[in-house]
């Protein structure tokens, strides 16, 4: 009898050990699966030019981007734009993966049209515009023509966040107490010269408004002189390079530009 309870015992510990097991491997595969969907959706690889190190690097790339300045990121290739154009592909990219008028950019090398473009929506389409959007290509233009497709994108992508940090204020701990004291000391010189400018007399001194104020009424006519309309037209296409905005066929406003190679 005893050893049958033993052995009952026994068979449940191994019950409960391959249980245990089991939840563990599914925990692992669904957070590998999970690393494996976000690394898919930072990075696409349509044109099948880079290798798995570098989709893993431009996904860890993409990832510390998107930490520092809160945008959506994502970097592509693709030898098939669908009969597209890049600026068409591109945009179509970031609203299909992140939805429209959200705050990012999507980088594209194009080796169908051999095109390259960042697309901006957003936020980023304030930060990264006219020469700004130029100097981001540049960043890539030389790894582009010598088939360096990860160096590239990851030179754009750096060239992007770098002038997103510089809209940042860089104050130390130390500008904000020199900014305090300077503050305090005009505040009390202030008080210090008017108080001995008027030589008031704290809680004594009333102004006697009966004997000293005056009401003078004049009279006072408004005219209407003209009216100035500024009217500004919105761009709906962007050239070669950077500079305006357009509107993608899911209907996000985009900027950005672009360069053949």
């Amino acid at each position: 009898m005893k050893r049958d309870e033993n052995k009952r015992k026994i068979q449940l510990r191994m019950m409960l050990l391959a249980v245990l097991l089991l939840a563990a491997s599914l925990l692992v595969s669904i957070f590998a699966t999970t690393k494996i969907y976000a690394a898919a959706s930072l990075v696409s690889d349509d044109a099948d030019v880079l290798e798995d190190y570098e989709i893993s690097d431009l996904s860890d790339q993409a990832e510390e981007a998107t930490a520092e300045t809160g945008w959506n990121v994502i970097l592509a290739t693709t030898d098939d734009a669908g009969g597209r154009t890049t600026m068409e592909y591109a945009d179509d990219l970031y609203d299909q993966t992140y939805g429209i008028n959200t705050d990012g950019i999507a980088i594209v090398i194009d080796l169908d049209n051999r095109n390259y473009y960042i697309s901006t929506s957003g936020s980023a389409l304030n930060t990264i515009n006219g020469d700004k959007v130029e100097r981001v290509l540049d960043a890539g233009y030389d790894d582009v023509l010598n088939g360096y497709y990860a160096d590239a994108l990851s030179a754009m992508l750096k060239k992007a966040v770098k002038y997103k940090e510089n809209e940042k204020p860089h104050l130390s701990s130390g500008d904000f107490v020199l900014a305090g004291l300077l503050a305090a000391g005009v505040f009390f010189a202030v008080v210090g010269i008017t108080a001995g400018r008027y030589r008031l007399k704290w809680g004594t001194y009333s102004y006697d408004y009966h004997k000293e104020g005056k009401v003078k009424v004049t009279q006072k006519e408004d005219k209407f002189v003209n009216e100035v309309v500024t009217h500004h037209r919105i761009q709906t296409e962007s050239s070669g390079g950077g500079g305006g905005t357009h509107m993608s066929s899911g209907g996000g406003i985009h900027g950005g530009g672009g360069r053949s190679f």
